[in-house]
């Protein structure tokens, strides 16, 4: 195993290091470990033209697979040899990489010995913040891992975690509410933090401000939106990032469900992180749900700490640009009662307060689904309850026959799910419909032999486009959804 050595962390990379015709030592950059958070960094990949962009506040890279050039800042710059790279990560020139960054470097026993002219504030995730949409706000959500105090700055304006007017010093999750009009105007925000040295009731001791500016690019309503959807990732990392960047491009991702494998800890949901910091970088949107696996496990109800909700509870609509959507929760995939639960679960009740939910947003429709502007309508879920289930999967048959009226009232035009482990997009007449919904559904996560697929969505012009794409950087299926 190869390691690499930011800020003295030591952190083991999956691939070894290689060197250049010309005797650079190359490091693959790979996302997956979190090497870009860890430099301060943020990093996009056209996977079909090869081209890596790698950016901090001041400086810009872009290595283009084989090229014999960079450009850095710029500035065309001679490499020496033909960029490459392996397992589809780009092999790159430590010297050169750390030089045009600022950043320092040493070379000891083959391995790397970078520090950078950053603080990290992230390290317990390794990652960048994830900005999430639930209603009208964005949650922007990050780990503290020592006493400070944090913020978030948007146009002059600083929004923070408070609990009853004091401020969150201790070490954990930070979630910053902002409103969606202010940062979609602004277009950036900074992090803040402020490191205690000594907390005392009066006149507690603190070292000076830190900021960190992100961009941050609201969804575009000038030209077809693109989103990508993973789900059952069931704790993986690369292969659903490599899935992702199959598809190309984004501008909001959604994580539907079954992320973690199980709630053992909070280090269950370091994955949902991982992911959002590679393919977002806390530049885009994030729309999470939750699946049943993240029901399960000594850490399942600390979940709402780590991830976003709406006051607590994991169903809820969301805006972005001209797109609305819902995400409805069915909790576990069984009874209350069954024997693999114990008496760990109430969902049923949990199901009832979110069908009164679901007929509220219906009759306030006018602030939702049909406010002025919304001109696309999604839903999100990721157990497709409206398939026929067998045996102890079969529950719940009144209330989600409801639950599909009343997204038909909502003129939803796909509804989106996972937890089937295959690709699948069923249009309304299907037998394999107990309910029939009032639109196609889209069920995008495969599991094979060595791959992992998502499914991508581009929102056309009155239709939806929907690629089916794997970790093996292919596209393997393809549908069009006509608009409504």
């Amino acid at each position: 195993t190869a390691y690499v050595y930011v800020n003295g962390t030591e952190t083991a990379m999956r691939l070894m290091y290689e060197t250049s015709p010309s005797g650079e030592l190359l490091i693959p950059f790979d996302p997956s470990i979190g090497l870009d958070s860890m430099l301060g960094l943020f990093h996009t990949w056209d996977a079909r033209r090869g081209v890596l962009t790698i950016s901090s506040a001041d400086h810009e890279l872009v290595f283009t697979l084989g090229s014999e050039t960079y450009v850095s800042d710029g500035v065309e710059t001679p490499l020496g040899f033909r960029l490459y790279a392996i397992d589809e990560i780009a092999m790159i020139p430590v010297a050169r990489l750390c030089s045009a960054l600022g950043y320092s470097y040493e070379i000891k026993s083959g391995a790397a010995y970078i520090t950078t002219t950053h603080d990290e504030y992230f390290s317990k995730f390794n990652t960048t913040p994830a900005v999430f949409a639930v209603g009208k706000e964005y949650q922007i959500m990050f780990y503290q891992p020592f006493d400070a105090y944090s913020w978030v700055e948007v146009d002059g304006v600083e929004y923070a975690d408070a609990v009853c007017g004091n401020l969150r010093s201790a070490p954990g999750m930070r979630r910053v509410t902002v409103p969606q009009s202010a940062l979609d105007g602004a277009k950036k925000y900074t992090v803040c933090i402020q490191e205690i040295e000594e907390r005392i009731p009066y006149f507690t001791k603190t070292y000076n401000v830190v900021e960190h500016e992100y961009e941050f690019f609201p969804v575009p309503t000038d030209r077809d939106a693109r989103a990508y959807m993973i789900g059952d990732a069931h704790g993986e990392i690369l292969r659903p990032i490599k899935a992702a960047l199959a598809f190309g491009g984004l501008d909001f991702l959604i994580l539907n469900g079954d992320i973690a494998d199980q709630c053992d800890s909070e280090d269950s949901f370091v994955n949902a992180y991982e992911i959002a910091a590679a393919l977002t970088g806390g530049h885009k949107p994030v729309v999470y749900a939750r699946g049943n696996h993240e029901n399960r496990g000594a850490a399942a109800e600390i979940l709402p700490d780590y991830m976003p909700n709406r006051d607590g509870l994991m169903y809820y609509t969301f805006r972005l640009g001209n797109i609305w959507g819902i995400v409805l929760d069915c909790g576990e995939d069984k009874d209350d009662g069954n024997d693999e639960f114990g008496k760990s679960t109430r969902f049923h009740e949990y199901r009832l307060a979110e069908t009164q939910y679901i007929r509220n947003v219906v009759a306030n429709a006018a602030s939702e689904y049909a406010e002025e502007g919304v001109e696309r309508r999604i839903a999100i879920v990721h157990i497709p309850y409206m398939y026929r289930m067998y045996n102890e999967y079969r529950i719940e048959d009144d209330l989600y026959s409801e639950w599909t009226d009343l997204l038909g009232q909502m003129g939803v035009e796909t509804i989106m799910s996972a937890h089937l482990h295959y690709f699948r997009c069923t249009f309304p007449g299907n037998q394999d419909f107990l309910f029939d919904p009032p639109c196609p559904v889209t069920v995008g996560s495969e599991r094979g032999d060595g791959y992992f697929g998502g499914v991508g969505f581009i929102f056309g012009d009155n239709k939806i486009d929907v690629k089916f794409t794997t970790s093996r950087i292919n596209t393997v299926r393809e549908e069009t959804i006509p608009g409504k």
